[in-house]
């Protein structure tokens, strides 16, 4: 807070007032639409032209009287707050607004308020209940806003102790929120205002009433009466009515319209009554009679009708006019917003104009239900704001907030708690399904490796089990084909002779030449394994692993049974 040294009264302070964008503790109720003394419309008017109301002799009588009971009553308020009191005038800004307050008193560490009214029986009444009004409530909260003070000593006295009563105020936080978005919307409507120039008091215009009837009876059968002429100038009366009152200056003049034509009706009965009562046929003054207080009567009920009609008209332009308002200002928030995100905020533009008798009484109820309602919405507005901030700090996962329009309504912690935890738990999703998918890759790649593995060793073993078989081919080849080369052309190929025994262990060694039965008894092991070769078309390793296999016990025996 700045603490500015000028005297409050003096010509500094009144000009430090005096910038109509300064908003002041005094102001604040008024700003509010809670004010006894004043209407936020006059406000906006006065802080938009400059001009002020006069201080008359009674009121400054009584701001002078305050003052008294408060320079009396401050040793006392210091016994209860337990240190000295100094008036301080200070500002400070707030939101990008200069609000100002005047202390009555305030502690040198700035921590408690001082606050005096003068003595009022229903203010000694709030306090001992401890319910304030919020003519009185605003203007605390606003000098604690300024000061940043703990509470306020507020007291109401005739600057004795016999006639006081006190309490302390503490601030509310919603009640604080509530007045900074009050001044905000205040200085909104104040950029906007367009001064019209103030109705004075309404009073009904004179108007020259209608002659008083006058009906006399001279003689048996005459009749002297201005009937004619009054109802003369009733026609021209009836003609000169407004048929549209729209201000208040109308209709006051149009409700004293009523009250004369009422008269005129009371005088042509009362006037037919004394004629009566002097001659008992009057028949041609009684149809006069008759047919002018049917006209005055007529005319009395359709005014009578048409004053409430247009009230009522002028009633449901100022309703619409509010709705209006509001409509243009949910235009101007969506727009500002990006989208239709602002909920439905209920307004009562027609209770706060319930009671109203005048036009600018009701001007004024429906101008403070908008900016109430202005103050509402952009309370939500700004809730909105933050939230949207916070959902579009994520453009990438946008995907995770379809219900975005519910989610801008939450309070704004819960909003970001919510967003943290959304995407937290998507990238877990996603790292795990990242996993579960690198682990199917590694998998698949596993069973490739494999199935490669094996077809591999197939065909490793498929060219080894080829190459063996070549290889026993080509041996068989060359056997036979050196067996063919030895072998005499006159000589045929031996059948196969039993075999006595199989040596252990055959030589590598070249092949002898196969002679005939004459020559010798016995082939050689050689000559039989490559005979064997040569017949079964096998290589000799094989030939030599069948003999090995043999079972030649039984077969000595099967050769034996067959002899």
């Amino acid at each position: 807070m700045r603490i500015h040294n000028v005297q409050q009264g003096g010509q500094d302070w009144l000009a430090l007032r005096a910038d109509p964008r300064v908003c002041t503790a005094s102001e604040a109720p008024a700003m509010m639409g809670d004010s006894k003394y004043t209407t936020r419309t006059a406000l906006l008017r006065e802080k938009s032209t400059g001009v002020r109301p006069e201080v008359d002799s009674g009121t400054q009588a009584r701001f002078d009287a305050g003052h008294r009971a408060e320079a009396a009553f401050r040793l006392h308020a210091e016994t209860i707050v337990g240190d000295d009191l100094y008036p301080v005038t200070g500002t400070d800004d707030i939101d990008g607004m200069t609000l100002l307050a005047s202390f009555d008193g305030m502690t040198m560490a700035g921590d408690i308020l001082f606050e005096h009214k003068l003595w009022s029986a229903d203010l000694a009444s709030m306090i001992e209940r401890g319910e304030l009004g919020p003519n009185w409530t605003w203007q605390l909260e606003h000098q604690l806003l300024v000061s940043g003070a703990d509470r306020t000593l507020f007291v109401t006295s005739d600057g004795t102790t016999d006639q006081c009563r006190h309490m302390w105020y503490t601030s509310i936080p919603a009640r604080r929120a509530a007045l900074i978005a009050g001044w905000r919307q205040f200085l909104a409507d104040l950029d906007v205002y367009v001064h019209e120039e103030q109705a004075p008091v309404v009073v009904a215009s004179p108007i020259m009433d209608l002659p008083a009837v006058n009906v006399n009876i001279e003689g048996a059968l005459q009749v002297l009466s201005n009937l004619p002429e009054f109802g003369g100038r009733l026609r021209a009366f009836i003609d000169g009515l407004n048929p549209a009152p729209e201000s208040d200056q109308d209709f006051a003049d149009a409700e004293n319209e009523v009250k004369v034509l009422k008269r005129a009706e009371d005088e042509l009965q009362a006037a037919e009554d004394r004629a009566l009562a002097q001659i008992s046929v009057v028949d041609e003054m009684r149809k006069m009679k008759a047919m002018l207080h049917k006209l005055a009567r007529d005319t009395r009920l359709a005014r009578e009708k048409l004053v409430k009609d247009r009230k009522e008209v002028v009633r449901a332009q100022i309703q619409s006019n509010a709705v209006a308002q509001i409509q243009e200002h949910i235009k101007a928030t969506d727009a500002r917003l990006g989208g239709t995100y602002l909920p439905a905020i209920p307004h009562d533009i027609a209770g706060s104009m319930k009671g109203k008798k005048t036009i600018a009484s009701l001007r004024d109820a429906a101008a403070c239900a908008v900016a109430a309602w202005k103050i509402e919405a952009d309370r939500v507005a700004g809730i909105i704001e933050k939230n949207l901030e916070t959902l579009d700090a994520n453009p990438e996962h946008h995907f995770l907030f379809n219900d975005k329009h519910a989610l801008v309504l939450k309070d704004p912690e819960a909003v970001a708690a919510i967003v943290g935890q959304r995407i937290a738990q998507h990238e877990a999703a996603r790292k795990r399904q990242a996993e579960e998918a690198a682990e199917r890759e590694r998998e698949k790649i596993r069973a490739e490796e494999r199935a490669k593995a094996e077809a591999e060793a197939k065909a490793r073993e498929a060219a080894e089990r080829a190459e063996r078989e070549k290889a026993e081919r080509e041996a068989w080849a060359k056997a036979e084909s050196d067996a063919r080369s030895k072998r005499p052309a006159t000589v045929s190929t031996p059948a196969p002779q039993a075999i006595s025994a199989v040596a252990t262990q055959v030589t590598t060694a070249a092949p002898t030449p196969i002679t005939t039965p004459a020559a010798q008894s016995r082939p050689t092991d050689d000559q039989i394994i490559e005979v064997l070769a040569l017949h079964f078309r096998a290589h000799e390793s094989k030939v030599i692993e069948w003999l090995l296999d043999m079972d030649l016990d039984a077969a000595s025996n099967r050769m034996l049974k067959a002899i």
